[in-house]
């Protein structure tokens, strides 16, 4: 992403792809969720960019998808990072506002990494802060880094936001983010970029382990 992204910027194809990728992301999240694969709360985050928000017809776009996959409002989170958001703040709100309405979560991504204003956070329909990898890669060793990853934490406890961390990739990592208050987390700990049926295979699997567990949690209290 960050070779073809920009790319994709310089000649003026990034919003027919994101919207490309919208379309796929909420069409697969749709069949899993109806084929059980992911529960009916799970959802699908998709990124933005500035091109995107400053065009007239995103919030067309995200009810289009939403309205050609079946999948819920709520099941879709659109992630923008903080300098897509001040390119054109004030539009931006409102576009940002309006998909809010609509139900779709919102999540400010890279958090801390670009022009961090309380106010853009006080007035955006922000549900989720996600804290950029660059301050949880050395999180353990870094003074600077878990002043900074402890801050976004509280802050996000204050205007009751999820917090989500990137880039966790080692289960030393997730302990300690999980212990400063840290709610959800990504990263190759969990598993790298996969084919929608590696996914299910990982999905199926995990719950096949869940129900042996559970059976023989059941069994032993017996």
């Amino acid at each position: 992403p960050q070779v073809f992204v920009p790319l994709l910027e310089r000649i003026g194809l990034i919003s027919a792809v994101g919207k490309w990728v919208l379309n796929q992301a909420c069409k697969q999240m749709g069949d899993w969720i109806e084929r059980g694969v992911f529960s009916k709360t799970a959802h699908v985050s998709v990124n933005a960019s500035s091109h995107q928000l400053r065009s007239e017809t995103f919030i067309a776009d995200v009810q289009s998808a939403l309205d050609g996959s079946g999948l819920a409002a709520e099941n879709l989170m659109i992630e923008i990072t903080e300098t897509a958001l001040i390119d054109n703040m004030a539009a931006s709100l409102v576009i940002l506002g309006r998909i809010s309405e609509m139900g779709v979560k919102i999540a400010l991504d890279d958090f801390g990494t670009g022009y961090s204003s309380l106010t853009y956070l006080k007035n955006m329909p922000v549900d989720v802060l996600k804290i950029d990898k660059s301050f949880v890669t050395d999180l353990q060793t870094s003074k600077e880094d878990l002043a900074i990853v402890k801050g976004i934490v509280a802050l996000a406890e204050s205007f009751q936001l999820t917090i989500v961390a990137e880039g966790v990739s080692d289960p030393d990592t997730l302990v300690f983010l999980a212990g400063i208050g840290c709610d959800w987390y990504q990263g190759y700990l969990l598993n790298m970029a996969q084919d929608p049926k590696d996914i299910e295979e990982g999905m199926q699997n995990r719950l096949k382990n869940r129900s042996k567990d559970l059976t023989l949690v059941v069994s032993s209290n017996k």
